[in-house]
């Protein structure tokens, strides 16, 4: 094994940044010392524990009694298609399969199914 592209490296510095756009942003110092500590496994009983905790905070922000109310873990993007698709019932369907979010909810590179020009009446 050579080591021609072999570096040695000393730990990270980053600077103390005021960060002001859309994301990244600044963490509190809080959840800076939280991701510091040794992770749990998903079935951890502390874990089960805390996302029942985020589920009560959830339903607090959402104002719903809905007991599936579930935290997410996901891109932007992901959170605003399960939006959509949860606020959509099934006699209301929700636009024509072009626009923001069809590169994120066409999956896989299958095209979404286009709609016929009578279907869109029917949406109003």
């Amino acid at each position: 094994m050579s080591d021609r592209h072999r570096l040695s490296l000393g730990p990270i510095a980053t600077p103390d940044r005021l960060l002001l756009g859309p994301g990244p942003s600044n963490a509190h110092p809080t959840v800076l010392e939280a991701l510091s500590r040794t992770p749990i496994g998903h079935l951890d009983p502390l874990y089960v524990a805390l996302m029942g905790e985020v589920q009560e905070l959830l339903r607090y922000v959402w104002q719903t009694d809905n007991r599936l109310t579930l935290p997410m873990s996901g891109t932007g993007s992901a959170v605003m298609e399960a939006t959509l698709a949860n606020m959509a019932a099934r006699r209301h369907r929700a636009g024509g399969g072009e626009g923001l979010f069809r590169p994120a909810s066409a999956g896989h590179g299958r095209p979404l199914p286009r709609r016929r020009a009578h279907d869109r009446e029917a949406l109003g």
